[in-house]
């Protein structure tokens, strides 16, 4: 009976070591982990071509492994921003412009931040299957520093809507159903508002569609 319980605790064990290994190679397979890893590896690639050029050419250059270990200290955020899409231009243009909230519909796609220690240096965008977008390193502080400073104004984080428009980032945070928007520097750029400050959601549809009906 002893023998048999050994047997049965070992293989309790090996199962459970199984179940743990296999647990991390689906983590470290997730879409978001191989898309940071290939951009890490393009980085580094790109360094030493851009140092090969320069020695070649007998200017000085920077220090390569300096360099490959600023990626390699590259991790994602602990979060991840859901990206929503618009809905159609018609339904925009209709709109009243009181709730851009319910203008929006989820997706599967998510944005993460490269960090390096506490500062952002790139986003990457992925959906259930493909990696969409990495890289971006000044547009990753402009999100970061747009996130930090909304999510304080909210009850849940799950209050904050992120969207894009004309590729660009806007954040959507709602008040006892009054919608507030703040705008990335490049969605202030496209729209011609400023950029990061809290933004009411009729003068935001107003502008936006002024842009769209401009574009007809």
């Amino acid at each position: 009976m002893i023998k048999i319980f050994k047997i049965l605790v070992l293989a309790g064990v090996i199962i459970g070591s199984i179940g743990i290994a296999s647990y991390k190679i689906m983590a470290s397979d997730r879409i978001e982990n191989l898309a940071l890893e290939d951009y890490k590896a393009g980085q580094s690639q790109s360094s030493k071509n851009m140092i090969l050029k320069k020695d070649q050419h007998g200017l000085k250059s920077s220090n390569l492994s300096s360099l490959e270990k600023n990626k390699d200290g590259l991790k994602l955020s602990d979060f991840s921003l859901p990206i929503y899409d618009m809905t159609e231009t018609k339904d925009i243009l209709s709109s009243d412009g009181k709730n851009i909230s319910k203008l929006l519909k989820s997706t599967d796609k998510k944005l993460w931040f490269m960090m390096n220690e506490n500062e952002p240096e790139g986003i990457v965008v992925v959906n259930n299957v493909n990696p969409i977008k990495m890289g971006g390193k000044n547009r990753s502080k402009d999100l970061m520093k747009i996130y930090k400073d909304i999510k304080n104004n909210v009850k849940s984080e799950e209050d904050i809507k992120y969207f894009e428009f004309e590729g660009q980032g806007i954040f959507v945070i709602s008040h006892n159903n009054i919608d507030e928007i703040y705008l990335s520097v490049g969605a202030s750029k496209v729209l011609d508002m400023e950029a990061g400050k809290k933004i009411s959601s009729k003068e935001f549809m107003s502008q936006m569609k002024k842009y769209i009906s401009n574009l007809q």
